[in-house]
């Protein structure tokens, strides 16, 4: 079956959807002052999608089969944020039970209806956001591991955390992007890792030495790219220099998705001398090209 694209290249094209996350998408993210990240990604705009159906009253049956998922209860578990719109449809309901048209207010009734109704969206505000968080007792369960599992991903820098006291929160987000499975790498992806565990081993012989060529490329290339994507990847390399080295060695080895990124705005360019770059790659055409997507 052949249908008309709905959106199109100038040339009447398919849009490739790497190309528009790099050429519109996020430089769109970044000019609304938002950092790039996974959950700022073109993939919230399914979410949106999604929360703008259940808003409206579709069923998660019907907004499963819409999405593509055999189980409406995982449905239901990802996609059901909340809406201003359904805020305040819930704020009209209970204003609609204790203010009845023929009940009057004084102008002082106001105020402190006023007062109330404020305070109420602050606390709301608060245990949206707290919603967010799991403990890492709630995480091993979402996981089926143990929460050693959990603290041991959390100081690996695998999963993302911050600190409530003495205890650690995790975003369910994160969590859940651990249970799906991961995309294999591109072939240009994987050779980018080749050579950047070759400049993880010369970073760990001698890390004063390959820290600071990389200060100076990151300086060079922030005064070239001022103003676009580029610089705000360069910008997080400056901060994963500036943790120290173990943070930069997790970026230059690790699969996941944001380490792939920097890697693609990489600081380290002669690090490598050009023999030892010839010979990672044909150590890569040899072998290491079997894994990529």
């Amino acid at each position: 079956m052949t249908v008309p694209l709905l959106f199109t290249t100038t040339r009447r094209g398919a849009i490739n959807r790497r190309t528009f996350d790099d050429k519109s998408w996020r430089p769109a993210v970044v000019a609304a002052g938002i950092t790039p990240t996974r959950a700022t990604g073109m993939h919230a705009l399914r979410h949106f999608y999604a929360s703008s159906l259940l808003d409206a009253g579709e069923s998660i049956k019907a907004l499963a089969s819409y999405l593509g998922h055999a189980d409406p209860g995982f449905t239901l578990r990802v996609y059901t944020h909340l809406m201003p719109a359904s805020e305040e449809r819930t704020r009209n309901a209970i204003d609609g039970l204790f203010l009845g048209a023929d009940v009057g207010l004084s102008s002082q009734d106001v105020v402190v209806e006023l007062r109330f109704w404020r305070l109420r969206r602050i606390l709301a505000s608060v245990a949206t956001v707290s919603g967010e968080f799991l403990t890492t007792g709630q995480a091993a369960k979402l996981l089926g591991s143990s929460r050693q599992q959990v603290v041991n991903l959390c100081e690996r820098g695998d999963l993302p955390f911050v600190r409530v006291g003495a205890h650690r929160k995790v975003k369910r987000e994160h969590v859940e992007a651990l249970l799906r499975p991961r995309q294999a790498l591109t072939r240009d992806q994987l050779k980018s890792l080749w050579l950047h565990q070759a400049v993880a081993g010369a970073l760990v012989a001698d890390p004063d030495g390959v820290l600071g060529r990389a200060g100076e490329n990151l300086d060079r290339l922030l005064r070239q790219h001022r103003g676009t994507m580029t610089e705000v990847w360069l910008r997080r390399w400056q901060g994963k220099i500036n943790e120290g080295v173990g943070s930069v060695l997790r970026a230059l080895t690790s699969e996941d998705l944001e380490a792939v990124e920097l890697r693609q705005n990489s600081p380290f360019a002669g690090v490598l001398s050009q023999p030892q770059r010839r010979k990672v790659l044909e150590s890569f055409k040899r072998s290491g090209w079997e894994r990529a997507a």
